[in-house]
């Protein structure tokens, strides 16, 4: 199979630039994303001289690794995305997942991300984003606070992620609770990865590579977009037999 499981062997304001370009003033475009940003994670230590970063507009076409990347690169230990990241249908969906993509490479990075998240009525489906770091707010019906405070529970770094090899990809989901590892190997299905990280038309991914991937959970549609969910491993916070 493409997607192989694996058997679980294991147990269970502004401040000094800092390389980085700020936002226009009078507030972004449209389809720009701003990121507001501080060299340490304690929200308490945020207004003192020094902490503060630029704020960050990012237009459509940067990648969310590079700007992740460039972030962490310059300090960045805690961002906030300014603006909700609406995932109900009613705001512009490339954006929507780009700033979701972002939350997850900032994740990824073991930055603390401060965004507010709207689903909607419907939010059977909030598990699948639940490695990434819990939302201030979530607007999801009657049960948002619920979906909310379960999510910060049960949060721990590394939750679903990816590691790459020469010829496959190995991910590693706890999202559900019990790890489930998939190995992906075929040529045609580690094709689709790169550009599923920064938002892909639907159309442009074959079909079975679409399904086998939604499947699992990898992938979040919307509209007629889709964005890859897990995150690339980039150092283990525990034994890795434990994530």
């Amino acid at each position: 199979m493409t997607l192989t499981a694996i058997a679980d062997a294991g147990g269970p304001a502004a401040g000094p630039a800092g390389g980085l370009a700020g936002g226009a003033a009078g507030g972004p475009a449209a389809g720009e994303i701003v990121l507001l940003s501080w060299r340490h994670h304690d929200r308490r230590v945020t207004g003192l001289p020094g902490i503060a970063l630029p704020p960050l507009s990012v237009p459509a076409g940067q990648t969310a690794a590079a700007v992740a990347l460039r972030l962490y690169g310059a300090g960045a230990r805690r961002v906030e995305v300014a603006g909700p990241v609406d995932l109900s249908g009613d705001s512009d969906p490339a954006t929507s997942l780009r700033a979701l993509a972002l939350v997850r490479e900032l994740t990824g990075h073991g930055v603390q991300v401060d965004w507010r998240l709207r689903l909607g009525p419907e939010a059977d489906d909030w598990w699948l984003l639940n490695h990434l770091q819990p939302p201030a707010e979530l607007a999801a019906g009657p049960a948002g606070d619920q979906i909310r405070q379960t999510w910060a529970e049960s949060f721990h770094l590394n939750k679903c992620v990816y590691r790459q090899a020469p010829g496959f990809i190995q991910i590693r989901d706890r999202r559900a609770g019990e790890l489930n590892r998939l190995t992906v190997d075929e040529p045609d299905y580690l094709s689709q990865l790169d550009p599923l990280l920064d938002v892909v038309p639907a159309a442009a991914v074959p079909t079975e590579i679409a399904d086998a991937y939604a499947a699992e959970g990898l992938i979040w549609p919307l509209a007629d977009l889709l964005l890859w969910l897990p995150y690339r491993v980039r150092r283990w916070p525990w034994p890795a037999m434990l994530v």
